[in-house]
C-alpha cells in the first residue's frame, strides 16, 4: 500500500551549498593590542572570568547528540551500503516506475534525516567557534595584564592569580580544540555520505526519467510472442535474489529495533487510551443516543488502536526494505477492513472486499516482478477482473438500496466508469506489450483507491475523537464548546475532510509522478509579474490573508462572548467596545500583513499611502469623521448597545453601533439610522447611561369641597405603590402644587426602570388612581 511514504519530502529540493565568491577579500588588518586590566579591578574580573570559563567548560562538556553522532555515522554508512545493493539490483532488471519512484523516495527519506543532523552539527561547530573567539580575546586581554604586572614587579598574588587564569584558558581552549576536531571529523563523515546519497538519488532519478520517457513506447514482446517472453523472463529471474532481499530486510529489522520498540510502545498505548475511552462513550451513548454515529470506532477499541498505530508505522518506516512495506500494507488491511465495515452502508461492503482482493494481487505482482512472464500475466488478470467488477457496478443493481442521488452511489459511478476505462486500457496495453504502461496505470488507479478508502477511515477516526474530546476536560468546561458543540464538531469535521482531500490529491499526483511538475508549474504561473512588484501569487496572498483575518476576529469576539465575558463583571457596553476595537485592531493587522504580501515591501505601501492621503481625506471626510466618532462613542461610551435615548425627536433603542452609523429602533418598530457623527456633535438624551430609573409625574386634579389634602396625598402613595413597576426607592412622592376654592391639583412623582414602556405605564397608573379615589368619594375635576 505504501500510501503513507513520506512522498511529501520527494516534492521538496535538495539544499544546495552556496557557492564561493570569486572576488579576493581583502587581509584583514591586525586587531589592536588589548587594554591590561587596571590592578585594582583584577581580582573582579578574575571571578567573572572564571565564571565565564565554567561555562564554556560546560558547554564544551555537553554531549548535544554529539555521541548519537558518532553512533549514527556507521550505521548509516551501513545502511547506504544495503540501499546501494538494493538500488544496483532493481537497476540491473527493467525496473518498473512505481518501484523506481518508492526507491527515489527512500533515498530522499535517508538524506533528509542526514541534512537534519547535519544542521545540528553545524549549529554545535557555530557555538565553538564563538566560544573559540572569546577564548582567544580573554587569552590575549589576560596575557597583557600579565606582563604589564610583571614589569611593574606587582606583588606576588596578584600575579600568581593571573598565572592561574591564564593555565585555566589553556586547558579550556584545548578541550574545546579537541571537542571541534572530532566534530569537524564527524562533518567530513557526514557529507561523504552525503555525495553518496546524491549519486545514487541522480542515478535513481535518471533512470525514473528514462523510464517516465519511454512510458508509451512498447519495452516487452506482445503476449503472443510466447518464446520472446520465455527468454526475457529468464534472464530477468537469473538477476533475482531472494536470499539478498530476505538478508536486507533482516538486517535492517535489527539495525531499527529501537524504532521497532518505540513503535509497540505506541500501538500498545493507544489500544489502552481508546479501551479506557470506550468505558465513557458508552455511557455518553446511552444518555445521548446522537452520539451512536460519530463514536462507533470507539465500539472497537483494538481495531481502532491498531489502525492508526499501522498508519503511523509508514511514516516510522519511510525507508524500510519493499518486503517489510508490502508486509506491513498487508497488515493494513485487518484493522482497514473492521473499521470500514463498522462505518460504511452494507451495499457498499463488496467494494472494499474487492479493493482489498486487488490489493493483494498488487502485493502478488510487485513478489513476482522478478519473473516477467508470471507477473505479466497476474496484471493481466487483475486487470481483467478489475473490468469485471467495474461492469457489475455500472450494472448498480447491488446498490437499490441507496439513494439514486446519494453521494456514495453517485462516486461508485463515476468511480466505476472510470475504473472500466483504465482497467481495459491496463489489460490492452500488457497483451500489447506496453508493460510498463500497464502496470503504471493500473497501480495509479489501485493505490489512489487505496488511499481513498483509508483516509475515509481516518476520517472517521477523526471525527470520534474529535467529538470525544469536546466531551472531557478541559474543553467540556468552556461555554462555547457547551453551548455549540454541534457546530464546532461540524467544523472539525470539515477542516480534516478537507486536509484529506489535499491529501489524496497530492498522493495520486506523486504516485502519476506529476506531484513535482504541478508545484513547480504552480509556483511559475504564481510567480508571474501582472505589474510592477504585484503577481498572481501575492493577489492570492492578499485575499487569503484578509479572508483569514475576518475569520479569526469572528473566532475570537465568539471566544470572548461565549467564554470571558460570561466569567467576568463588566459594566453594560464594555464588551460590545472591547469586541469592536479588537475586531477593528485584526482587520487593520490582516491588511497590513496582505498589503505586505502583495507589494513586498511595506515601505512602498507608506509613501503609496502618503500620496493618497490628501485625497482620501477630502473626498472620504464624511466616512472619516463617522469612523472617528464610532471610536471615540467605544472608548468614551455615551451611548452604548441597550441604551434608551434621545436624539432630535427620536427615541429607541440603540441596537447597533457601527463603523459608519448607529441603529436606533424606535417605537413604531422602524429603524432609523443615525450617522455617528451625530452622537458626538449634537445633544444626545440617554435615559440609561447611569441606571434604568427614570422619573414619571402625573398630574390629578380633585374638587376642593369636603376634600382632606393629606388624605389624597396619602391616597395618590399608595395607589402608586400597587403597581410593581414602580419603585420603591424611591419612594413615590406627591405634592399639591395649586390651590383654588373649587379645585385642588396635585402631582405624583414616581421612579420606574421600565423606561421603554412610560405610557403603558402612565395609563395604569391614572387608572388605579381613579379608582382609588372613586372609592373614596373623591371627585376629579
Amino acid at each position: 500500500m505504501k500510501i503513507l511514504a513520506v512522498f511529501l519530502l520527494a516534492a521538496g529540493a535538495a539544499l544546495a551549498d552556496p557557492s564561493s565568491s570569486p572576488t579576493a577579500t581583502p587581509s584583514p588588518s591586525p586587531s589592536p593590542a588589548p587594554t591590561p586590566i587596571a590592578i585594582s579591578s583584577v581580582i573582579a574580573e578574575a571571578d567573572k572570568t572564571t565564571g565565564e570559563l565554567a561555562k564554556i567548560q560546560g558547554d564544551v562538556a555537553t554531549d548535544n547528540g554529539g555521541s548519537d553522532l558518532q553512533k549514527f555515522v556507521p550505521r548509516l554508512t551501513s545502511d547506504i551500503d544495503a540501499r546501494e545493493l538494493q538500488t544496483a539490483r532493481i537497476l540491473r532488471t527493467p525496473a518498473r516506475i512505481n518501484v523506481l519512484q518508492d526507491l527515489a523516495t527512500s533515498w530522499i527519506v535517508l538524506r533528509e534525516d542526514l541534512t537534519l543532523r547535519q544542521r545540528l552539527l553545524n549549529d554545535q561547530l557555530t557555538s565553538l567557534d564563538t566560544a573559540s573567539a572569546r577564548l582567544a580575546d580573554l587569552t590575549a586581554l589576560w596575557t597583557a595584564t600579565r606582563n604589564t604586572l610583571a614589569a611593574q614587579n606587582d606583588p606576588g598574588d596578584i600575579l600568581d592569580r593571573v598565572t592561574t587564569i591564564l593555565q585555566q584558558l589553556s586547558s579550556t581552549n584545548t578541550g574545546l580544540v579537541a571537542r571541534r576536531t572530532k566534530l569537524l571529523n564527524l562533518q567530513s563523515a557526514l557529507a561523504d555520505q552525503n555525495t553518496r546519497i546524491n549519486q545514487e538519488l541522480a542515478t535513481v532519478q535518471q533512470a525514473r526519467g528514462s523510464a517516465m520517457a519511454g512510458l508509451l513506447g512498447r519495452d516487452s514482446p506482445p503476449l503472443w510472442q510466447f518464446s520472446e517472453l520465455r527468454q526475457t523472463h529468464q534472464a530477468v529471474a537469473e538477476k533475482f535474489s531472494p536470499y539478498a532481499q530476505a538478508r536486507e530486510t533482516v538486517f535492517w529489522l535489527i539495525q531499527e529495533r529501537g524504532l521497532i520498540g518505540l513503535h509497540a510502545i505506541i500501538w500498545i498505548g493507544l489500544i489502552l487510551l481508546f479501551r479506557r475511552a470506550q468505558k465513557k462513550v458508552r455511557h455518553w451513548v446511552e444518555t445521548d443516543p446522537g452520539l451512536k454515529a460519530s463514536t462507533t470506532i470507539f465500539e472497537i477499541p483494538a481495531t481502532t488502536a491498531s489502525l492508526l498505530a499501522l498508519w503511523i508505522a509508514f511514516f516510522l518506516y519511510a525507508g524500510a526494505p519493499p518486503i517489510f512495506t508490502a508486509l506491513l500494507g498487508a497488515a493494513l488491511l485487518v484493522p482497514l477492513m473492521g473499521v470500514i465495515n463498522r462505518i460504511v452502508e452494507r451495499p457498499l461492503r463488496p467494494v472494499i472486499w474487492a479493493l482489498a482482493a486487488f490489493y493483494l494481487a498488487s502485493q502478488l505482482r510487485d513478489a513476482a516482478a522478478p519473473f516477467v512472464l508470471l507477473a505479466r500475466f497476474v496484471h493481466l488478470a487483475e486487470a481483467v477482473l478489475g473490468i469485471i467488477f467495474a461492469l457489475w457496478l455500472i450494472r448498480g443493481s447491488h446498490f437499490s438500496e441507496l439513494p439514486s442521488q446519494s453521494l456514495p452511489r453517485k462516486t461508485i459511478a463515476i468511480g466505476a466508469h472510470l475504473g472500466l476505462l483504465f482497467f481495459t486500457a491496463a489489460a490492452v496495453a500488457n497483451i500489447l506489450g506496453y508493460v510498463n504502461l500497464a502496470i503504471f496505470v493500473g497501480s495509479v488507479v489501485l493505490q489512489s483507491a487505496y488511499a481513498g478508502f483509508l483516509l475515509y477511515a481516518f476520517c472517521h477516526i477523526a471525527d470520534g475523537l474529535i467529538t470525544f474530546f469536546l466531551k472531557i476536560p478541559p474543553l467540556r468546561f468552556l461555554s462555547m464548546v457547551r453551548h455549540h458543540r454541534t457546530l464546532l464538531e461540524r467544523r472539525c469535521s470539515r477542516l480534516v475532510r478537507l486536509g484529506a482531500l489535499l491529501f489524496w490529491i497530492a498522493f495520486t499526483l506523486a504516485k502519476m509522478s506529476w506531484l513535482d511538475a504541478v508545484i513547480s508549474r504552480t509556483a511559475a504561473i504564481l510567480e508571474t509579474p501582472l505589474f510592477g512588484p504585484v503577481h498572481l501569487g501575492s493577489i492570492l496572498t492578499f485575499l487569503l490573508t484578509v479572508w483569514a483575518s475576518f475569520l479569526i476576529s469572528r473566532f475570537v469576539r465568539f471566544a470572548l462572548e461565549e467564554d470571558i465575558y460570561k466569567r467576568i463583571h463588566l459594566k453594560p457596553g464594555l464588551p460590545f467596545a472591547v469586541s469592536t476595537i479588537l475586531h477593528y485592531a485584526i482587520l487593520l493587522l490582516g491588511f497590513y500583513l496582505a498589503t505586505a504580501a502583495l507589494i513586498g515591501d511595506i515601505n512602498k505601501f507608506t509613501i503609496l499611502a502618503g500620496a493618497f492621503g490628501v485625497g482620501i481625506g477630502f473626498g472620504l471626510q464624511n466616512i472619516v469623521n463617522n469612523f472617528v466618532s464610532s471610536l471615540i462613542v467605544l472608548f468614551e461610551r455615551p451611548v452604548k448597545i441597550g441604551d434608551y435615548v434621545q436624539i432630535g425627536t427620536a427615541t429607541g433603542t440603540v441596537q447597533q453601533i457601527g463603523i459608519r452609523a448607529t441603529i436606533l429602533r424606535i417605537e413604531d418598530g422602524s429603524e432609523i439610522i443615525i450617522p455617528n457623527a451625530n452622537l458626538i456633535a449634537n445633544p444626545v438624551t440617554n435615559w440609561t447611561h447611569t441606571d434604568q430609573h427614570r422619573s414619571l409625574q402625573i398630574d390629578v386634579a380633585t374638587t376642593a369641597a369636603g376634600v382632606e389634602p393629606r388624605r389624597v396625598l396619602d391616597l395618590l402613595e399608595k395607589a402608586a405603590l400597587t403597581l410593581p413597576a414602580i419603585c420603591q426607592t424611591p419612594p413615590p412622592q406627591t405634592v399639591l402644587t395649586k390651590f383654588s376654592p373649587a379645585v385642588l391639583t396635585f402631582q405624583l412623582r414616581v421612579w420606574t426602570t421600565e423606561v421603554r414602556d412610560l405610557d403603558h405605564l402612565r395609563s395604569e397608573l391614572a387608572i388605579v388612581i381613579s379608582e382609588d379615589l372613586a372609592r373614596n368619594n373623591i371627585a376629579t375635576a
